[in-house]
């Protein structure tokens, strides 16, 4: 087939002919997806670098498994993609974030890609905490962040503990509603 016609193919024709191992049609259903998945990404991680490296991510793993995978929808196959490569991005950086927190300040030295992912992570988190009611934030930030148990959060504010557990737990159900803008782009899931 020239490369022409392959803007004519449908999804399911191009990922037949991409299990074949047909470069055209590669390059078809990168030039058909590439911009809508990095405006996703970027949307999430607002970090241009990043998202360019996660774009050739996903496609680079799209070729290297075009053999080993049944794609019956090639919309849903990459959203998929992003939406597990962005996951591990959010999951390195809490790990990174929680060693680096154990190292003593001298030592650190993190990897630039990875201070950007932490700033955007904790932009995040910060924008969620800040539309907290304010009490709510408190207890939430003493929770999650410092690391403190119910019952010494409950001293210190003086509060009862079922307070602090209906606290926390009103904290998260909003972080979940927050996270409907991640199930929003990726309907699929």
């Amino acid at each position: 087939m020239p490369n022409v016609a392959y803007h004519n193919l449908s999804d399911s024709q191009l990922a037949k002919l991409l299990k074949q191992g047909e470069g055209y049609a590669f390059d078809e259903i990168y030039h058909r997806y590439w911009k809508l998945l990095y405006r996703k990404a970027y949307y999430l991680l607002s970090e241009q670098e990043v998202c360019e490296d996660l774009i050739q991510d996903i496609f680079a793993y799209l070729w290297l498994k075009r053999e080993k995978h049944q794609i019956e929808n090639l919309s849903a196959y990459l959203n998929a993609i992003l939406k597990f490569k962005i996951a591990s991005i959010f999951r390195k950086v809490k790990v990174v974030s929680k060693y680096l927190q154990q190292l003593p300040e001298q030592d650190q030295s993190p990897d630039p890609v990875l201070e950007i992912e932490l700033r955007n992570l904790q932009a995040i988190i910060s924008d969620f905490t800040s539309n907290l009611p304010e009490r709510c934030q408190m207890i939430f930030k003493l929770s999650r962040f410092e690391g403190l148990p119910n019952k010494a959060i409950a001293e210190k504010l003086q509060v009862s503990e079922k307070t602090v557990e209906n606290q926390i737990s009103i904290a998260l159900k909003k972080l979940r509603l927050s996270l409907d803008r991640l199930n929003t782009l990726f309907p699929f899931f």
